[in-house]
């Protein structure tokens, strides 16, 4: 019980804009994706739906594999993820976020392949 504590003392909760709760671990740059999810999305991409959000500990937290198939767009698994990924089907819109990069840009073609 006392270990189990202790594990969630070092997660981050999260609210994700539609209610969803998740929990990030602690560290790197998940206070600023928890920013980005709890401040930027409901502002810049209101109504958007969250498909991926990586966490270092955990790659994929959330990844819609479904909702990425039914816009139309295959993920490579190999390829770089940017550390969250927003449909804002109000503007037609798939937002990348990258919140700190220690590989260089993330590139659309590295991370989407588009299903003809």
């Amino acid at each position: 019980m006392l270990q189990d504590r202790a594990r969630n003392i070092s997660l981050i909760p999260v609210n994700l804009p539609n209610g969803q709760a998740i929990q990030l671990s602690s560290g790197g740059q998940n206070l600023l994706i928890k920013d980005i999810l709890e401040k930027f999305c409901p502002r810049f991409t209101p109504g958007g739906i969250v498909l991926y959000v990586g966490d270092a500990g955990d790659k994929f937290i959330v990844n819609e594999t479904q909702r990425f198939r039914e816009i139309g767009v295959k993920l490579d698994p190999h390829g770089k993820m940017p550390d969250l990924i927003v449909h804002y089907e109000q503007q037609g819109w798939l937002v990348l976020v990258e919140a700190v990069t220690s590989h260089g840009p993330v590139n659309l073609e590295d991370v989407l392949k588009s299903q003809v």
